[in-house]
């Protein structure tokens, strides 16, 4: 027979009451947990495009102004746009000089991309041809 009297109701109802105040509190660190965890996921696996896009608004002494990143058939395309006032004749120079040293910087240097002018049109893209510059000869 189990015992009788004040002993016995408080076991009862510290084991009732314990379970339902330890739901309570798991479920509040779910519900705090659950979102840092996805946001973290997130930037884990963004951080290089977000890295390199601030790079791009940084690093480019506004050369390029705005960077638009979509995802064809698997790969990232990088549209970059640049400044006005920039045009074809600046294209490779901005290929080459600008957005290469950004995209070996973040570990991307086969980045696929585009340079356009305001207009829209390609001025430039990662097929652009880099030559190295050749020293001035010398003046005798």
């Amino acid at each position: 027979m189990p015992p009788a009297g004040p002993a016995a109701r408080s076991g009862w109802q510290l084991g009732r009451t314990e379970p339902r105040r330890r739901t309570f509190w798991l479920g509040c660190l779910a519900i705090v947990l659950v979102p840092v965890v996805l946001v973290a996921a997130i930037l884990l696996l963004v951080r290089n495009e977000v890295g390199t896009i601030v790079d791009f608004a940084g690093d480019t002494g506004g050369q390029i102004t705005s960077v638009d990143v979509h995802q064809v058939e698997g790969r990232l395309q990088w549209e970059l746009y640049a400044a006005p006032g920039l045009g074809p004749r600046d294209g490779p120079q901005l290929a080459c000089d600008v957005v290469r040293p950004v995209f070996r910087r973040h570990g991307v240097a086969n980045a696929e991309f585009y340079v356009l002018d305001r207009a829209g049109d390609v001025i430039a893209s990662w097929q652009t041809p880099c030559t190295p510059v050749q020293p001035a000869a010398p003046v005798s």
